[in-house]
């Protein structure tokens, strides 16, 4: 059961991992989305929550470039686009994680954090 503070949680949210049963692209995303929705940290902001979970340095690569379209797609000059393979939206703030554990977190203040989460 979800904790009533996660209002979406939602795999392959654009249906473009076509072909791959949803419990795989789950178990390819690791325990990340397990310590998003862990009500012990519920009220705290999720950059905060995650940085204490995982306990390894998670450094914003934001300034770096690209772009994140409304629907979660992230575009980067010259690279193929890349999907979500995970939603959670957790409060006032949004999660996604992609392939290759980039995560982007939409914070409530509406300031987006990128970072890599492996």
């Amino acid at each position: 059961m979800l904790h009533e503070f996660i209002s979406e949680l939602v795999v392959d949210p654009l249906e473009k991992y076509d072909g791959f049963d949803k419990d795989r692209i789950v178990q390819s995303c690791g325990i990340v989305p397990m310590w998003v929705c862990n009500p012990e940290f519920m009220g705290v902001p999720l950059v905060d929550a995650l940085k204490e979970q995982y306990q390894f340095p998670m450094n914003n690569y934001w300034n770096l470039g690209g772009t994140l379209e409304p629907d979660g797609t992230f575009k980067f000059t010259d690279d193929p686009d890349s999907y979500p393979l995970i939603k959670i939206v957790r409060g006032k703030e949004t999660f996604y994680m992609y392939e290759y554990a980039q995560v982007i977190i939409i914070q409530e203040n509406g300031e987006i954090y990128k970072s890599r989460m492996d």
